[in-house]
């Protein structure tokens, strides 16, 4: 992945609240941040009608459109949800 265009939750790191803030931290790196907003489906994907839009410039089509969500269930708990690709790439 060499980009994620998003808004970085790492500065309300800096600010004192009282409530828990979930967020996603891309493994490799400290500075990209997505946040998980409470009682929201958060999708994730390349394509322009999700939370976070994720591109690659390497590897685009590495990266579905809608990939997949995270949601937060009534205990609390996160989950995950891919949404696998309908179709093959196709060279």
């Amino acid at each position: 992945m060499d980009n994620v265009r998003t808004d970085s939750c790492a500065s309300e790191e800096d600010t004192c609240c009282d409530s828990e803030v979930f967020c996603l931290m891309r493994v490799g790196r400290n500075s990209d941040w997505l946040r998980l907003f409470e009682n929201t489906e958060v999708s994730v994907g390349r394509g322009v009608d999700v939370t976070y839009q994720l591109l690659s410039l390497s590897c685009p089509l590495m990266i579905s459109r809608l990939h997949c969500t995270f949601k937060q269930r009534e205990d609390g708990q996160w989950t995950v949800t891919d949404k696998k690709v309908t179709r093959p790439l196709m060279s």
